[in-house]
């Protein structure tokens, strides 16, 4: 798919769509005709956990849900936002409990018009067309009860961390898409010069790609294959190793073939998503055989 439409915004945007939906269904949303709207392109659903300054570390959130009666009252303000400036509804994460130092989040699917929703004006980011960002302010926001998204307290660990995992699985075999469109545009560009590009550099492009590829598919046959979520670390590290090694070789050429250029920026941007959350599970990894070896 990418390799033929040459955006990755657009196909991460696709399967955001796809994953909101996933996440709606099995978490037991009471409106599958809206559902069945992101489904047919007729409605645009975005995700809200992270937050100015802090990101989407669980300890530093502080956007709050207060119930009162049959309703919960929204307070706080949501950052980076993607699809912000035109989703119809909100999946967003709140604080509705804290124990000690734990905090609790629930998530609400929050229609965009709602009394006490402000959208600040869009963010300019570069790459990923025709992805956009913005921030929302919740003020003093009722939503009613019914709006509420699987359990009580227990959103970051239905929705927030599996999202992750999920989006970093599942976006691996579009940057190979979008790595083959680059080494498309090689060919037929490098053909028309009187200096053709070189056989072997290409073939080690193609190898990598190839097998990055491979890696896309195994981990979504992964993904399928479970019922829970399976951890993909190390085919996420691989396939990362595989993809900086290809742009590394392409970067030289990027004056002579400008058109790699836009698509690189993607496949960074891309590259480099979740690296924080990656780093810890790669961490983990290396407890868990250290922690076998002394066996």
């Amino acid at each position: 798919m990418t390799r033929h439409h040459h955006s990755l915004g657009l196909t991460m945007t696709w399967i955001g769509q796809l994953l909101k939906s996933h996440f709606l269904r099995i978490l037991g949303n009471h409106d599958p005709a809206y559902i069945e709207a992101i489904l047919n392109g007729d409605s645009l659903c975005a995700l809200a956990i992270s937050e100015p300054n802090v990101g989407a570390h669980p300890k530093h959130l502080s956007c709050n849900a207060v119930k009162q009666g049959e309703s919960y009252v929204l307070n706080g303000e949501k950052a980076f936002v993607s699809h912000g400036p035109y989703a119809d509804r909100f999946i967003v994460l709140a604080i509705t409990e804290q124990t000690q130092a734990r905090k609790h989040f629930s998530a609400f699917l929050v229609p965009a018009n709602s009394t006490g929703l402000q959208r600040m004006p869009p963010q300019p980011v570069k790459g990923l067309q025709p992805s956009s960002h913005c921030n929302i302010v919740f003020t003093d926001c009722h939503i009613p009860a019914a709006t509420l998204i699987g359990t009580a307290g227990q959103a970051f660990e239905e929705i927030s961390l599996p999202m992750r995992t999920l989006e970093d699985s599942l976006m691996l075999a579009p940057i190979a898409g979008a790595m083959q469109a680059q080494l498309d545009y090689l060919a037929h560009a490098s053909s028309a010069s009187s200096k053709p590009f070189e056989r072997n550099k290409m073939g080690v492009l193609l190898s990598l790609t190839e097998s990055a590829k491979e890696l896309g598919i195994i981990a979504a046959s992964k993904l399928d294959q479970h019922e829970g979520i399976p951890d993909l670390t190390p085919l996420i590290i691989g396939f990362r190793s595989l993809v900086g090694q290809a742009q590394t070789m392409l970067f030289e050429f990027h004056d002579e073939y400008p058109g790699l250029r836009e698509l690189a920026g993607d496949i960074q941007i891309l590259n480099n998503i979740g690296r924080q959350a990656t780093a810890a599970r790669t961490a983990s990894l290396c407890d868990r055989f250290l922690a076998e070896q002394r066996k």
